[in-house]
């Protein structure tokens, strides 16, 4: 194996994708595993992995030992934690032991139950003592190593994982390690090894990881590629070599011929054709946006013509030049009528003598001078109130007012979710900016994927309290959140209706957005099924943990929020612009308001009535904690913090959250008892304004 891995970590380093992608595969679990261990949490552990990779992936032609990659893996992992987190690395109080890896009785790896809960307890360490603790026993480095990636020094690195001994062993119940030490290898780091041999990888993560990593791997290669070049005195000048007559053949979109493709452009432009009559260039020719003379180009179908305008074995025929004095207006009606027929006895004798013919035709001349003063002052008159009505501002840009949003993101056509500065948790808040939900909870969502939702015609949302979700429902104007906790419902998956789309969002006032075929998105009308919006905009949902649909805005008001080249702005449904598309975000409208983000700053875009009526944001905060399901308002118990601290978790376990930390002697009263997965009894306290879990392990009655 170590020849083989040797062998890939060299092709690796010579930029081999096929080299990295089997390193990945052969390495991925343990490096995962031990980053699952540190996180407690997959999409952390992911996060964390990520970083390892694209560490790794961008240095490994500066691995000294090719043959120990795995365990490299395992010390980026190591570090890509490190960097993760903000650890307080105080030297421990307690007084190190004697410095014995093994504190385990080989009896342990004999009991299931004693093996998960010496797992459970080393989830339940403080991070600085579990970060010592895996890597010491899963990743085998030694107490130099760890006080230098760490930062700390050896007799702090024994003080920490004396401690982690005895929280171990008082937690989870086993037995002290034996006499006489009998395996060099500690039970510990056996207990890892079984947990890592049954350890699973979510299939998105294992995509998302070396994703990621690659990415970083490529950017690397760019930046490096893109190095500062030197100076204008270092710089030695370039002589061009002449290039073989075939390499300049031109070929569009072939990156080594673009230079004497532009050269071969630029020759045929700079051509001086035979003098050809005015009459001639004007259908010969027509002047592109930079001025130049083109060859060749149709005017009137404004299309290259089917044949060329030059022929070196044809002779253009000269046309004849009018003659000013023989100038006749020429009227195909007037050319029809035999004027010599023409009785003129009853015409007035200066008729006779002008000639009815010319009298005739100065009456159509003067008819036509008229109809076009007439359709001119009509023009001007139209520009006239255009450019009036173009002048008349038609959006405000306000900004502020959202100062105690520390996030806001879209959510479902009724409301947006914020994420409090005040309580560090999240409320609801509608498109008019009003406060609907106090930033009180844990989490929102919504149940449905895509374009699903339930039979009430809306998306179905759901809210977190502690670790149990409910239902939230939004009914004339008002936002409710059921005392049940949520079962999920039904989904109703609405059919296409036409074969002009490939999907198509619910309607709102008649209109519903739709993608075609090339991913592109427009805006159809319920009455016809006919494009009202043309597709060429992109969906423009934000993906978030936060909401799961990537449809695009609803219609509100006539207009919509739409995004083009990355930028956003709002338009009317005959696809003019109201807004400029110079916005980060914008949410749905209500009422002509549209919330919106534009340089990092949160504010207001006002429409038609809205920029005389807006009253302005108004965002009361109220930090009172929502009791979860089953918790009593009043405390049943009071217990006291022990010796080593306690983790408060955000639900009953140890594989939950961490949302708070204890120290020793602190009081708390409980308000619920429940027992996690393995057994262990945990009670409900309310720490910080919110609700969590404490081991009752670590507390003791007051």
């Amino acid at each position: 194996m170590s020849d083989n891995i040797k062998d890939l970590v060299d092709q690796a380093a010579n930029g081999s994708v096929d080299a990295m992608a089997k390193l990945y595969s052969l390495t991925l679990k343990p490096s995962f595993f031990l980053a699952n261990e540190l996180c407690a949490d997959e999409k952390a552990a992911t996060e964390v992995a990520s970083k390892a990779y694209a560490r790794a992936f961008c240095n490994i032609s500066k691995l000294k030992k090719p043959e120990s990659f795995e365990l490299w893996m395992k010390q980026n992992i190591a570090v890509a934690y490190k960097e993760s987190r903000k650890f307080n690395f105080e030297d421990a109080e307690t007084i190190a032991d004697d410095g014995s890896t093994e504190f385990l009785s080989e009896n342990t790896l004999l009991d299931n139950e004693k093996i998960l809960s010496v797992s459970e307890a080393v989830k339940a360490l403080k991070p600085e003592l579990k970060a010592v603790t895996i890597f010491h026993y899963n990743n085998g480095m030694a107490v130099p190593n760890l006080a230098k990636l760490l930062g700390i020094s050896d007799e702090a690195v024994n003080a920490f994982l004396s401690k982690a001994r005895a929280c171990i062993l008082l937690w989870s119940g086993a037995e002290g390690a034996d006499a006489e030490k009998t395996n060099p290898v500690p039970v510990l780091t056996r207990i890892f090894q079984l947990k890592e041999a049954v350890a699973e990888i979510p299939a998105d993560s294992v995509r998302e990881i070396f994703s990621y990593a690659f990415g970083e791997y490529k950017n690397s290669l760019v930046k490096s590629a893109f190095a500062a070049p030197p100076s204008i005195e270092e710089a030695e000048p370039v002589k061009e070599e002449p290039k073989p007559e075939e390499e300049n053949k031109a070929d569009v979109g072939e990156g080594d011929n673009v230079i004497s493709f532009k050269q071969k452009i630029s020759e045929i432009l700079s051509q001086k054709p035979e003098e050809t009559p005015a009459e001639e260039k004007s259908e010969a020719s027509a002047e592109d946006e930079d001025g130049l003379i083109i060859p060749g180009f149709n005017n009137s179908s404004n299309e290259y013509g089917s044949e060329p305008v030059f022929d070196s074995e044809k002779e253009i025929a000269p046309k004849k030049t009018p003659d000013a004095k023989k100038f006749n207006l020429n009227i195909p009606l007037l050319n029809k009528i035999n004027f010599k027929k023409i009785d003129l006895s009853f015409f007035p004798a200066f008729i006779k003598k002008i000639g009815i013919k010319k009298i005739i035709i100065a009456v159509v001349a003067i008819i036509a001078v008229i109809a076009a003063i007439s359709g001119i002052s009509k023009a001007v008159k139209s520009s006239k109130e255009k450019k009036a009505q173009a002048a008349i501002p038609q959006y405000t840009w306000i900004a502020g007012g959202f100062e105690d949003c520390e996030e806001l993101e879209y959510l479902n056509e009724y409301f947006c979710v914020f994420k409090s500065r005040t309580t560090g948790k999240y409320g609801l808040i509608d498109y008019n900016g009003t406060l609907l939900l106090q930033p009180n909870y844990d989490e929102f969502s919504n149940c449905g994927n895509g374009r699903d939702y339930t039979n009430r015609s809306s998306y179905h949302t759901i809210v977190k309290v502690g670790s149990v979700n409910h239902e939230v429902t939004y009914l004339d104007g008002q936002v409710n959140v059921s005392e049940e906790v949520y079962k999920p419902l039904s989904i109703v998956i609405e059919s296409l209706d036409s074969k002009n789309y490939v999907e198509r969002d619910r309607f709102f006032e008649g209109y519903a957005a739709a993608q075609n075929s090339k991913g592109q998105w427009g805006y159809i009308s319920k009455e016809t099924d006919k494009k009202v919006i043309p597709f060429e905009y992109q969906a423009v949902n934000d993906f978030t943990d936060m909401q799961s649909n990537d449809y695009c805005r609803p219609v509100t008001g006539g207009l919509v929020a739409v995004k083009k080249d990355g930028k956003m702005g709002i338009i009317n449904l005959d696809n003019e612009i109201i807004a400029p598309f110079e916005y980060d975000n914008i949410m749905p409208g209500k009422n002509g308001i549209f919330i919106a983000k534009k340089d990092g700053e949160w504010g207001v875009i006002l429409t038609g009535s809205a920029m005389n009526t807006f009253a302005g944001i108004n965002l009361s905060i109220n930090a009172a904690a929502v009791v979860p399901s089953g918790v009593a308002s009043t405390p049943i118990a009071s217990y006291v913090v022990g010796e080593y601290g306690a983790n408060v978790r955000e639900d009953a376990g140890s594989e939950f959250d961490l949302i708070a930390e204890l120290s020793e002697g602190e009081k708390v009263d409980a308000y619920a008892r429940k027992d996690s997965e393995n057994g262990t009894e945990w009670v409900c306290i309310l720490v910080e304004g919110q609700y969590g879990w404490v081991s009752m392990s670590t507390l003791e009655v007051n």
